[in-house]
């Protein structure tokens, strides 16, 4: 269904603009008190679109004032065809009229365009209520008008007839009036708005609540269930600063709040919000905690900069169990209902401007398993009650202004992490069991303390720490471990400066979690660690997570199976540059690695230990800048079903090996400068689809090719084209370059556009010929330029040619168009041979046409496209031999 929309749209919006003006009649203005200013439609009579000679309206019978109306008021008083709204929808360039939605014959199409609301003047009404005949509507209103039909539009004074006594219906059963003061009182009662806010026409709720009420495509009535949540939302986004967000997806239009970027909802209800990384500025609004239902609210990120204090409503928000709002400027205090929070079990809050002391109610938080408050102003003492937060794992504490003493019962949870500014010349806090002590010490003054760097001074025994062993034990212990079963070369440790060493130093001395040496999960995360260094973590668009205390399966692009095992890396169009680090062979569950796109920029060459990645299915890092050759261990890969490389700098021969990978399916390589012959041994790839190798430096015969083109769903192309071509390929789908007649071209390796054919079976040809030099080629084979019968018209389908042609094709669909206009000229010929077939399928304007579409089509736009004349070589016919039913033509026997 949505496809046929799209191509709906593009027709109608391709038409010429039509010559005739449109009536007006149809339209009033109320002046009724009540909907004063209010534009709504009226039916006209015969003797109002009587002025316009160049229309034949329908009559309608006139009515005296106190005749009733009928059930089942009609909309036949002007023609439909001239009359016209838009109906909002982006594809949608032009109007669509009550004729078009009643010559839809597929009754869902009709269902939803009936349903969609209109914007008229200050009102908003469903489609179904403009045009109710067209859409089988009874929305037959009541009341007296207290104007008749506009004068000036009479043909004479003594011959007006009044307008039936009517009054316009509104979606909400109240007045536009009514409904504004209706939904402005729900709001300030339901979600607690003040009327100070609503009455600053430049705050956020202000604009959120206009929104709700003149602009929102829903037009809400005051009593629908989600008003209230949709507002909450709107206020979110004119408070965070929305119009600058990096992401706004659906954010302020007619989908479901729900739809919107960052919120995830259950039951209708929204349950999380993630907005992290996307430039939110302002503050966060009291509104939010009218979200009843929010079990997290992800606000983080160096990208965000939220200033104000953190609003006391979040405390009713008793589902919570996230709170991350680290890396803004958040000034105020924790608010004591925090405190209260039944289920909260992440309290991440570092790096902000907050003051105040850590409530000793702290300890009623008793879910709380990590708690980040580094990087603040909080001053105090450290609450005892932190130790009934017996599911603690780690707790941030130190630049802050904290003083006295950590009990050592805190101690005596275990905790991965605890941190504090025990360490310098002067520690402001006492710790016995400290797993790192901060800040640096004076002596390198030009040094600002940092919550990401290494402690410097660390308590020498640890007798409760999670390991139970000392930091230099476990130090040692770790950097070992990594350079015997981990590390490719252990010279990258020595240089500080490597993205192993710069790694291994965040696992050792920066990470939360304090993972031990004989952790089963410190492979896994030392390796995802090191992608991000790397590969330029600090330049991505996105690292969402990365060198956090979350879980690397929870780091942006990492997806984790069952048992916590990466299984796959989707890192594409993120700005990578750097190179694909060896250590990348120790995640053995790796499924697929994704790393393509235009805006990444690897290179390096694909590390030789990729071939130990046995369960590899797929392998992405098209549009990169990689170089050297293809590995020989790749070939080994006999679970890869994608082996995409294609624009990057690879060279080197393609090894015979490849035919081992039995379970490839799609190959594409093309864009390198990849040299020798094409190996034999693809023929045994009999799964094989698409085998792309054009803009390279093979040579010689394809002698696989008719191996391969004997599966006629197989995509082959290579650099069999132009004036001297580098490989003989008899049955190429596409050969490369363009012949050097046409130098201007330059050769697009994007299989989704392909540029030129070589091929004595194809049914197209491309380029266009010379001869049409108005027109520009279009490339996309899966949407061909038009479609043109064989010499066998009453056997052939339109869009497919027998391969046993004589001659090859050589000439290139074309349509008929008169050059005047961008309507395709009409066949003097009334009737043709029918060719009815079921396959139909022809190209106009770019859009793709066939009899099924013709069906949904009003009249006269079915008239115009059936007249149009699709030409191949000799032969010339119009639409209607093809769709004669759809067109309503005669056939000539």
């Amino acid at each position: 269904m949505r496809l046929r929309l799209t191509a709906l749209s593009f027709l109608l919006c391709s038409k010429p603009a039509l010559s005739k003006p449109p009536v007006i009649c149809y339209i009033s203005n109320s002046e009724d008190g009540e909907g004063v200013g209010q534009t709504i439609l009226v039916p006209c009579d015969d003797k109002l679109s009587s002025n316009n000679p160049s229309i034949s309206p329908t009559p309608v019978p006139t009515k005296s004032p106190s005749e009733s109306p009928t059930s089942k008021p009609t909309s036949t008083c002007h023609d439909h065809r001239y009359l016209s709204v838009n109906i909002g929808i982006p594809t949608f360039v032009n109007s669509i009229t009550c004729e078009w939605v009643k010559s839809v014959s597929v009754s869902d199409l009709k269902v939803q365009f009936c349903d969609i609301l209109i914007p008229f003047g200050g009102e908003n009404k469903q489609i179904k209520k403009w045009c109710p005949e067209a859409c089988d509507y009874d929305c037959a209103p009541t009341g007296a008008p207290t104007k008749s039909a506009l004068p000036t539009m009479q043909p004479t004074p003594k011959a007006q007839t009044a307008v039936p006594t009517l009054s316009p219906t509104y979606i909400c059963e109240i007045t536009p009036k009514e409904r504004s003061e209706s939904i402005s009182d729900y709001i300030k009662s339901s979600v607690g708005t003040t009327d100070e806010d609503l009455n600053n026409s430049l705050s956020p709720q202000s604009l959120a609540l206009n929104w709700i009420i003149n602009e929102d495509p829903l037009h809400l009535c005051p009593d629908n269930l989600k008003l209230s949540q949709r507002y909450v939302a709107a206020t979110l986004y004119y408070s965070m600063g929305g119009a600058n967000w990096i992401k706004s997806t659906n954010f302020l239009t007619e989908m479901d709040e729900c739809e919107w970027y960052g919120f995830s909802c259950t039951g209708g209800k929204i349950s999380y919000m993630d907005l992290d990384d996307n430039k939110l500025s302002g503050s966060i609004p009291s509104e939010i905690g009218h979200l009843q239902m929010l079990t997290g609210v992800s606000l983080d990120g160096s990208l965000n900069e939220l200033a104000g204090t953190i609003p006391d409503s979040i405390g009713l928000l008793v589902n919570l169990e996230v709170i991350d709002i680290d890396f803004n400027s958040l000034t105020g205090s924790i608010p004591e209902s925090i405190y209260d929070l039944p289920t909260l079990k992440v309290l991440d809050l570092n790096d902000n401007n907050l003051t105040g002391s850590l409530s000793p109610k702290v300890g009623k938080l008793l879910t709380l398993k990590f708690l980040q408050l580094q990087g603040n102003s909080f001053s105090g003492s450290v609450p005892v009650t932190l130790k009934r937060l017996v599911n603690l794992e780690t707790m941030m504490l130190d630049n802050n202004n904290f003083e006295g003493t950590i009990a050592g019962t805190i101690c005596a949870n275990n905790l991965y992490a605890l941190t504090a500014d025990c360490g310098g010349d002067a520690p402001k806090v006492t710790c016995d069991c400290c797993t790192y002590c901060y800040p640096l010490p004076t002596t390198r003054p030009s040094e600002t303390p940092s919550t990401t760097v290494t402690p410097t001074k660390v308590p020498t025994t640890s007798p409760t720490a999670r390991c139970n062993i000392t930091p230099v034990e476990r130090s040692t212990l770790i950097s070992d471990h990594m350079k015997l079963n981990v590390v490719e070369n252990t010279n990258d440790l020595i240089d500080t400066s490597s993205p192993e060493s710069l790694a291994l130093n965040w696992i050792i001395n920066e990470d939360p979690q304090y993972l031990c040496p004989d952790d089963p999960e410190l492979n896994q995360r030392y390796i995802a660690t090191l992608l991000y260094y790397s590969m330029g973590g600090d330049g991505w668009i996105a690292s969402t997570n990365f060198l956090t205390g979350v879980d690397e399966c929870e780091w942006f692009g990492l997806s984790c199976n069952g048992d916590g095992s990466i299984y796959n890396i989707d890192l594409d169009d993120n700005n990578l540059t750097g190179t694909i680090p060896p250590e990348i062979r120790d995640l053995q569950m790796l499924e697929g690695i994704v790393l393509d796109g235009d805006q990444n920029n690897l290179g390096g060459s694909l590390p030789e230990t990729i071939g130990g990645l046995l369960h590899l299915k797929l392998l992405d890092i098209d549009k990169n800048n990689l170089s050297g050759s293809i590995p020989e261990s790749l070939y080994d890969l006999q679970k890869l079903e994608v082996l995409d490389l294609n624009d990057n700098n690879l060279n080197g021969s393609l090894s015979n090996k490849i035919g081992n990978m039995t379970s490839l399916y799609f190959v594409q390589l093309q864009g390198n400068s990849f040299s020798g012959s094409v190996p034999v041994t693809l023929k045994k790839l009999v799964n094989l689809e698409t085998l792309t190798l054009d803009n390279n430096n093979f040579e010689g015969v394809i002698t696989i090719a008719n191996e391969i083109c004997a599966n006629p769903s197989v995509t082959l192309t290579a650099d069999c084209g132009g004036d001297a071509p580098k490989v003989t390929c008899d049955c190429c789908t596409y050969c490369y370059p363009l012949p050097t007649t046409l130098p201007s071209e330059t050769p697009n390796t994007d299989m989704s556009r392909p540029l030129t054919v070589a091929c004595d079976c194809c049914t197209y040809c491309y380029p266009l010929p010379t001869t049409l030099p108005s027109e520009t080629p279009n490339t996309d084979m899966s949407r061909p330029l038009t479609v043109a019968p064989t010499s066998s018209l009453t056997t052939s389908s339109p869009t497919a040619f027998s391969p046993t042609t004589s001659a090859p094709i050589t000439s290139a669909p074309t349509e008929t168009r008169s050059p005047l206009s961008l309507a395709p000229t009409l066949s003097p010929t009334p009737l043709v041979p029918c060719l009815e077939e079921p396959d139909f399928s022809v190209t106009i304007y770019g859009m793709e046409v066939d009899c099924n579409l013709l069906g949904t089509l009003a009249m006269v736009d079915i008239e115009e496209y059936c007249e149009v004349s699709v030409s191949f070589g000799d032969i010339t016919y119009p639409i209607k031999s093809w769709c004669p039913v759809q067109c309503g033509v005669a056939c000539a026997e």
